[in-house]
């Protein structure tokens, strides 16, 4: 999926035999949102284009043709969010879209107003494309008139309001489940007017609440620009979508709206560091991976719950590999390994790594189930995971999925 992802980009380009220059904008401070980026971008530079991004990480292994233009400020915006995930679950619909909204006003303005962006962007350099994430960042994509380039959007999960109405994509409201609801495509009667009210009250909140916020940014950072924000959206060439139509409900595309779902995944892993890899070839019985993702925080799970987690583990004749944030863990079972840092992909393809506990994020579902690895999943704080989970459940209910894919991946919906 990854080479299909970037051959799709080469051949956006025309001329497969000569190098770009090509401008990522990916200012999410969140590492799930990161590594779909990370994946394009730098596959790109390995074909030989000239690649800049701006994003909140730095590469750690710096490629020669592989520039970043920092942004750091954004990581207090992603931050706030991450301490009220656990929270998120109980918010009523109207205080969770306000929230989100507001989120994605103060990321756009965090990166827009960053000395080094606003440098950047001054050196009105040439840019042959310009490849934007779509997340709440609506007023970014004017770097595309800015730098008199075309633009391809890229969505971290799948299709939603954000992405659908770029490109004028359908979303019959008959059968495609809005991602909050939680329903699948055999809806009733009552989900499809609850479906129907809740996109109604969204599209609302997107198009008078959130969208004046983005287009008051546009005209704070991009005053030269010859259009308008709802001019320069509708211009959007492409968009690549971080979704999978095995793993998910069907659902109508246009042709410029191209799923990439298991970008990130690496077809031949990498070798382990020793002390990991050491820790799980010695487990006579597997290996169980325990991973919140990378915005929820185990240190942050509720005393009680690390409490019952702790005891469960010690009971388990299999070794545990438990991302936890803090260099202790208190009552740490001798059969459990702590980092605040694992390669989970690399993890996932060890043939001695039995199950995957995970958040249920579209990066962990995806990598688990190319694997083959069973899982046991929650859905509390991802908007569009829920869409996405449902989707792999009601698959392998009724058997909709590949036989490889059933025989090796059962899924558990935890609530």
């Amino acid at each position: 999926m990854k080479y299909f992802s970037i051959f799709i980009i080469s051949c956006f380009l025309t001329n497969l035999s000569c190098a770009y220059k090509i401008l990522g904008v990916f200012p999410v401070g969140a590492k799930s949102h990161y590594i779909i980026g990370q994946s394009l971008m730098k596959g790109l530079a390995e074909k030989g284009h000239e690649v800049t991004v701006i994003s909140p990480y730095k590469e750690s292994s710096p490629i020669a043709n592989y520039r970043t233009v920092q942004v750091v400020d954004v990581f207090e915006s992603i931050e706030a969010v991450n301490a009220k995930l656990l929270e998120m679950k109980d918010y009523g619909v109207v205080d969770g879209l306000t929230g989100f909204y507001d989120f994605g006003a103060n990321l756009t303005r965090s990166t827009l107003s960053d000395k080094r962006v606003q440098d950047f962007m001054k050196t009105k350099q040439h840019f042959d494309l310009v490849i934007c994430e779509v997340f709440l960042t609506d007023a970014m994509l004017g770097f595309g008139q800015l730098f008199n380039a075309p633009v391809v959007a890229v969505s971290s999960f799948s299709a939603s309001i954000f992405t659908n109405d770029l490109v004028g994509n359908p979303s019959p409201l008959s059968y495609v489940p809005h991602p909050f609801s939680g329903f699948s495509t055999e809806m009733s009667l009552g989900q499809r007017i609850a479906n129907i009210l809740l996109t109604s009250v969204e599209r609302g909140f997107y198009y008078n609440y959130f969208y004046p916020k983005q287009d008051t940014l546009f005209k704070e950072h991009f005053r030269e620009s010859r259009s308008s924000l709802d001019e320069i959206r509708k211009n959007v060439s492409l968009i690549l979508l971080n979704t999978h139509f095995s793993l998910a409900f069907p659902r109508p595309y246009v042709p410029n709206m191209i799923e990439i779902g298991g970008i990130q995944v690496n077809k031949k892993p990498k070798d382990l560091p020793k002390n990991i890899k050491d820790f799980i070839e010695s487990a006579d019985h597997g290996v169980i991976y325990f991973s919140l993702g990378s915005n929820m925080k185990s240190k942050s799970l509720p005393d009680e719950t690390r409490a019952a987690l702790i005891e469960t583990f010690k009971n388990l004749k299999q070794k545990v590999l438990w991302k936890w944030e803090d260099p202790n863990l208190p009552g740490k079972p001798d059969n459990v390994l702590i980092s605040d840092w694992f390669p989970q992909d690399d993890i996932l393809a060890h043939p001695n790594v039995k199950l995957f506990i995970t958040h249920g994020g579209l990066l962990s579902t995806t990598e688990s189930i190319y694997h083959g690895k069973p899982l046991i999943g929650s859905t509390i704080d991802s908007f569009g995971n829920r869409h996405f989970l449902g989707g792999i459940c009601n698959q392998a209910q009724r058997r909709r999925t590949p036989k490889e894919f059933r025989s090796r991946v059962e899924f558990y919906k935890v609530s």
